[in-house]
């Protein structure tokens, strides 16, 4: 009876990476990143790890759902940076940013042609989960940062959501 149920849902799962483009691997990689179970896998004080990287606990929650929701659309957020302290932002090269926040996360992809995706994907849900664009386009003078698609910074549902309707930057508020 398990060996059946365990076919069937690769089997399913087959059909559905074929579906969605990825490979078998790619799409059983994936769905072993978003078990709820694998989410936290260390904790120190508010700093709780996330995918392999560290981010802030208060947002743990909603980039945990974001990153679920988006794989349900058949869209894979990595995440490239969170916290940072001043020392690896220096190492970097990316001093000035707001990483050692840990409010901040850096996405990327992996997967040639699935940018663009994934960037609309953020553009349009991300503030649902309460993350905004933190470097939007047309904002650079307020922000003193060129425009970078990748950088979104936590502030919560309802500031993401009202700062989304009304076109602000962090700056702004």
């Amino acid at each position: 009876m398990q060996k059946r149920l365990v076919l069937k849902l690769m089997t399913l799962g087959i059909l559905l990476s074929i579906l969605g483009g990825l490979s078998y691997m790619e799409y059983r990689n994936f769905q072993d990143k978003v078990e709820d179970d694998d989410q936290i896998l260390s904790s120190e004080g508010e700093i709780v790890s996330f995918r392999n990287v560290e981010v802030k606990e208060d947002m743990l929650k909603s980039l945990t759902n974001m990153c679920k929701s988006a794989g349900r659309d058949h869209v894979e957020l990595k995440i490239r940076y969170g916290y940072l302290t001043d020392e690896e932002e220096s190492q970097l090269m990316i001093e000035g940013e707001e990483f050692d926040t840990g409010m901040q996360v850096d996405f990327y992809s992996k997967i040639e042609g699935r940018n663009e995706l994934m960037w609309q994907w953020l553009e349009e849900n991300a503030h649902k989960y309460g993350f905004i664009l933190r470097y939007p386009e047309g904002k650079e003078a307020l922000t003193g940062h060129t425009a970078n698609r990748s950088t979104y910074r936590y502030v919560g549902a309802n500031v993401a959501t009202t700062m989304k309707e009304q076109n602000l930057c962090l700056e702004e508020l």
